[in-house]
């Protein structure tokens, strides 16, 4: 197998580099993007920087009688040339400058075209600060065979050859005359020259290629990757997966024998170069979590993740809660269905596996009461893992709040019962509930006629009364009539209750000055009696009925009597202080009788 692959490789290398592509470049800069100067050396300009000189000289002269030699840099930016480019050639041209006042190309002006070593600049570069020149490669430029001679094709390559290999150094080329004597000179037009036909130029064929980027992604799922070439300008990749295969496709998937470590390479190249990246390549097992899960208690669940390649995990139990046990156990608060998921992990991959689990808490009812006055009651609902409650308050009436308030509108003993549901289950609890308002006992009174009162009850919440006339005479009726048998002032007091309590109210009252009995015109007797009485009526009053009333003020006997003499039995009556009361066209009587 090492024996084919490097096979392989060998003629992988052989198809990348066999061809070559030729490109020319000619660069001709003007006075905006050209860069060449021209220093002397004779005193009043030896300072002075001529940056936008029209030409170029090599020069040794005589100015004002004072000895001076001239020289020029010129620089062209190569940058559009790959470093790894091969030059094939490189041709200068120097056109001569029929503007220039120095005249023509005269003496043995043969002059030196040497290679700049250090930078400089065209605003600031004169004779005394200019850069510094190599011997090594210069071309020499012979002298003129003619006073306007052109240099044309000057061969340049070493020279370029170098500057594109070290673009960092290129700074140029330096024109200098071999001889530096009296009296000779070459003129050439520079970048800066008005005429744009004989500025500088050069032409440079070499050979290039589109650069390769070998870069790579990978996506890993178990032992099989799926490769990714994501460079350029390709038209061959080789790859090495570091476990002795290798592969020519462009995005291939390989599939590992065993989980590990890999040095995975791609070789790219296309028709001249060729580029080569590494990259290591962790092969895992594929995770592929998943759980079982057993409910100890009704809300204590315990969960067993499955996966047997992951070796980290995150579960999220759906309540808002989360673990990072591999087998955890969980207490849920509430019955509800809950999405649960586990995340397993190990050195390169991931999954996620997700189940609906249902959760049924058991219902606990409980409720107590509070009383807020004498009818109304808050229910505090007290119910464990419900979410939905019916009360029923044992008067006929319901109600699904939580925590309620009811009014009862008679006071009682009932029998309250809650309901409390969940999704899952329901139970329900009764009580007895006493509703016992306070009894506030009070009464008003009015007396129309002597000894006539009437009495009216105006205590609140009560269901039964009890009056006490103080004159040995009761009654249990709610709003009472009572007859005095003589005029005073009495005590009268009023019980009133219900189921569970009862108050009693006592008044003092007047019962007017004047004897009746005497002023009647009606006779009673005899009085006290054991087996009757006899009532003697005049024949002037239209008496309409007669009234007998127990001590209670029960009414026990009603009868229509008329004028003249009436008995009246009361063997049924039993002993005891009766009330008599006769209506008549002159008002009503009352009599107290006593039987015996």
């Amino acid at each position: 197998m090492k024996n084919l692959l490097s096979i392989l490789l060998i003629l992988l290398l052989t198809v990348f580099v066999d061809a070559q592509t030729v490109k020319t470049l000619r660069i001709q800069p003007g006075p905006a993007d050209g860069k060449d100067i021209y220093m002397n050396s004779t005193a009043i300009f030896c300072n002075t920087p001529y940056g936008n000189c029209g030409s170029l000289l090599s020069t040794a002269y005589t100015y004002q009688g004072a000895f001076g030699v001239g020289r020029s840099l010129l620089s062209f930016d190569l940058s559009a040339i790959p470093v790894d480019a091969g030059i094939l050639s490189a041709k200068l041209n120097l056109y001569y400058d029929p503007t220039n006042s120095h005249g023509v190309q005269t003496g043995d002006n043969a002059s030196w075209l040497k290679r700049v070593t250090s930078p400089w600049d065209e605003s600031t570069t004169c004779w005394n600060n200019q850069p510094s020149y190599t011997e090594e490669n210069r071309v020499l430029l012979p002298s003129s065979t003619s006073e306007n001679q052109d240099y044309l094709d000057i061969d340049v390559k070493a020279l370029v050859t170098y500057m594109v290999k070290h673009p960092a150094e290129n700074f140029g080329l330096a024109l200098c005359m071999i001889k530096e004597e009296t009296y000779r000179s070459m003129i050439f037009a520079s970048s800066d020259n008005a005429n744009p036909d004989i500025r500088p130029s050069i032409e440079i064929e070499y050979s290039a290629c589109d650069p390769v980027d070998p870069s790579f992604t990978f996506q890993v799922s178990g032992t099989s990757v799926s490769y990714t070439s994501t460079g350029q300008n390709i038209s061959q990749w080789l790859w090495n997966f570091g476990d002795s295969t290798i592969s020519d496709e462009q995005n291939p998937v390989h599939n590992y024998a065993e989980p590990g470590l890999y040095n995975v390479c791609l070789k790219v190249g296309n028709n001249c170069t060729e580029s080569t990246s590494c990259s290591p390549v962790l092969v895992c097992s594929q995770v592929q979590p998943g759980f079982t899960y057993v409910s100890i208690n009704d809300s204590v669940v315990n969960f067993t993740e499955t996966s047997s390649s992951a070796s980290s995990w995150f579960w999220d139990f759906g309540d808002g809660t989360f673990s990072s046990v591999q087998n955890p156990s969980h207490t849920f608060h509430s019955s509800a269905s809950f999405q649960v998921c586990v995340a397993g992990f190990n050195e390169c991959d991931s999954a996620q596996h997700c189940e609906m689990i249902q959760v049924c808490l058991p219902v606990y009812p409980a409720f107590k009461v509070r009383e807020l006055n004498d009818s109304i009651l808050e229910f505090v609902n007290f119910s464990n893992n419900a979410t939905d409650w019916l009360w029923n308050f044992g008067d006929g009436t319901t109600s699904q709040v939580q925590n309620p308030y009811h009014q009862y509108a008679i006071p009682g003993k009932y029998i309250v019962c809650l309901n409390a549901s969940s999704m899952c289950d329901s139970a329900y609890i009764c009580d007895s509930v006493s509703v016992c308002p306070s009894v506030k006992a009070d009464f008003s009174y009015a007396i129309p006629e002597e000894r006539n009162v009437y009495f009216k009850d105006k205590s609140n919440l009560a269901t039964y009364w009890h009056w006490d006339f103080g004159d040995e005479m009761s009654s249990d009726e709610q709003n009472p009539f009572h007859v005095y048998t003589v005029t005073g002032t009495f005590e009268v007091c009023l019980t009133a209750g219900n189921s569970c309590n009862e108050e009693t109210e006592c008044k003092l009252i007047v019962v007017p000055e004047g004897d009746q009995q005497n002023k009647d015109p009606f006779i009673v007797y005899p009085n006290p009696s054991e087996d009757g009485f006899t009532v003697k009526l005049p024949s002037d009053n239209n008496v309409s009925g007669l009234e007998i009333f127990d001590q209670k003020g029960r009414k026990v006997q009603d009868k229509e009597i008329g004028t003249g003499i009436n008995e009246i039995h009361i063997p049924a009556l039993g002993e005891g202080i009766f009330l008599l009361k006769l209506v008549t066209n002159t008002g009503i009587h009352t009599y107290k009788i006593y039987a015996r």
